[in-house]
């Protein structure tokens, strides 16, 4: 385990362990797990909001496509000159 060089001989430091007995970091703050939290909540925002969306515009462009290719078939043998 290391310890800052400027540390006095006797001064006390805050060693973690776990239950076997073995040095572990230090868990961490109230601050970064409220950190965490809002970055996980934010990130979830987003992925629902993107899902949202692609689900509900697939729909409309779908149907404008399906438009499309039916005006489309209709008016293509005008341009070609073919008969149908």
């Amino acid at each position: 385990m290391g310890v800052p060089a400027a540390l006095r001989r006797g001064t006390r430091v805050d060693v973690w362990t776990d239950a076997p007995g073995a040095i572990v970091p230090a868990a961490p703050s109230s601050a970064v797990i409220l950190q965490q939290a809002l970055f996980i909540g934010a990130f979830a925002d987003v992925g629902a909001v993107s899902v949202a969306h692609v689900c509900v515009r697939r729909s409309p462009v779908r149907r404008w496509l399906d438009r499309r290719e039916h005006d489309r078939a209709r008016t293509e043998p005008d341009w070609t000159r073919r008969t149908a």
